[in-house]
């Protein structure tokens, strides 16, 4: 009879083990998943491309989330001088324009504080060596505009600014960028583009009803560009 009840004993104290194993392990992942959900609220946002100066990247219509977390913990390490999170060259950055705060671009960074960026005839160059235009960047205009008539085309040797990036638009003859309202202060950059989670053509259409606008909705959609990967 004894070995009976201390049977029971050690069946029963091996599932309390169990159950206090299972309840710490809901906790964990109600505490992982809380976690989540609030840096996500914090620090996760939407931004809409508002106009075409990042084709072929993104398109006029695109809406992505990015992420703020980085320059958020950068600016805050800036009085211990310690880097975190500092744009490199080729990364994309959404920041607010050093002309008009009120307004945000995302361009791509060509090149970082301390480094010398030239335009020629078009072509970028950093440090005196060409930079390698993004696969997905282009040209459409066969005018080269002289220096005095813009700075789209050509821009005389500058050093990038401590703490600044140069920036360009993609679509390179289509973006208002650096080569005409300067560099952008790292205080400026509000976060770093994640990927499309929405994309609707921006197609000018005349419907003849709501509900002909309606049965179009989805055809508008562009389905390819939902969760692709920026970079």
């Amino acid at each position: 009879m004894a070995k009976t009840g201390s049977t029971k004993k050690a069946k029963i104290s091996t599932k309390d083990r169990n159950s206090r194993k299972s309840s710490k392990l809901k906790k964990f992942l109600f505490s992982f998943i809380l976690t989540a959900v609030a840096f996500s609220l914090i620090f996760v946002e939407s931004y809409r491309i508002p106009s075409r100066s990042m084709e072929d990247t993104l398109f006029y219509g695109d809406f992505i989330l990015i992420e703020s977390f980085t320059p958020f913990v950068n600016n805050l390490l800036e009085a211990f001088t310690i880097s975190f999170g500092m744009p490199n060259i080729g990364d994309l950055v959404v920041f607010e324009a050093p002309d008009n705060s009120a307004k945000i671009y995302i361009k791509r960074c060509l090149a970082i504080s301390g480094q010398v960026v030239e335009i020629v005839a078009k072509i970028p160059y950093v440090d005196g060596k060409r930079a390698l235009d993004p696969i997905n960047s282009k040209y459409l205009d066969s005018k080269i505009l002289s220096h005095k008539d813009s700075s789209r085309d050509n821009i005389f040797p500058s050093e990038v600014p401590q703490r600044s990036i140069f920036v360009l638009g993609d679509n390179r003859d289509n973006s208002r960028d650096s080569r005409h309202w300067g560099t952008v202060p790292y205080e400026s950059i509000l976060g770093y583009p994640l990927f499309v989670y929405a994309s609707f053509s921006q197609e000018k259409y005349t419907y003849a009803s709501i509900w002909d606008e309606v049965i179009h909705f989805f055809s508008r959609i562009r389905w390819s560009r939902i969760l692709y990967r920026i970079h």
